[in-house]
């Protein structure tokens, strides 16, 4: 990183080279003053390599980038639900995920995220855009369990399991009936692969700014 200038001890990771260091610093305040310099420097010009991969600009361009593919993509894919051409398999199988409890939590939510918007879905098994909102709303929900879980240090519980297989089994039945709806899933995913690592990029400057300065 150009501006960053480990220490010996610090760039050979060499752990009898770490100890010479400590013993250094304990005996002599000017060591310890001249190495808070060095890691002070250090640390700013980590901070700022990472603000130049990781600038608004080329993020906002990712994110565009992606919005833009995804706007035609899913234009393609989320269309009106055709109920007298599915298969008497496909519509057993939206009557059996109408009546799965979190399916159908979420899909009393997604009518109320898109009346938010100013958008009727009416009924939400009706249509891809139904559907999606529905998918949608479960990954929110997902994402609730699986933070709680994790600040609370354990494991994936039964009930994200749960939602997960629920989840599963909502798209497995919409990219059944609407195989243009996975090229868009997929594509979509493709795409914020990139926009994704960037805002970790930028994050980790960020926090690496507050703990400078703060």
């Amino acid at each position: 990183v150009p501006g960053s200038q480990p220490t010996v001890a610090e760039a050979a990771g060499v752990p009898s080279l770490a100890a010479m260091q400590r013993a250094a610093l304990n005996a002599s305040p000017e060591a310890t003053n001249a190495l808070a310099q060095r890691q002070a420097q250090n640390t700013a010009a980590r901070t700022n390599a990472l603000n130049n991969i990781a600038s608004p600009t080329r993020v906002a361009k990712y994110q565009d980038l992606r919005s833009r593919v995804a706007d035609e993509l899913y234009a393609d894919a989320l269309g009106p639900l055709n109920l007298g051409e599915l298969t008497p398999e496909m519509k057993k199988e939206v009557s059996s995920l109408i009546k799965t409890p979190a399916i159908k939590r979420a899909m009393g939510q997604a009518k109320e995220n898109a009346a938010n918007r100013g958008v009727d879905i009416a009924n939400p098994e009706g249509s891809m855009q139904g559907l999606h909102e529905t998918k949608m709303a479960l990954d929110d929900e997902i994402a609730k369990v699986k933070a709680l879980a994790e600040k609370n240090g354990g494991s994936a519980s039964a009930e994200l399991k749960s939602l997960q297989a629920a989840k599963t089994r909502l798209l497995g039945f919409m990219e059944d009936v609407s195989p243009a709806y996975k090229t868009a899933r997929v594509n979509y995913e493709r795409l914020s692969k990139p926009v994704e690592q960037l805002e970790k990029i930028a994050n980790i400057a960020e926090k690496s700014t507050r703990s400078t300065y703060y």
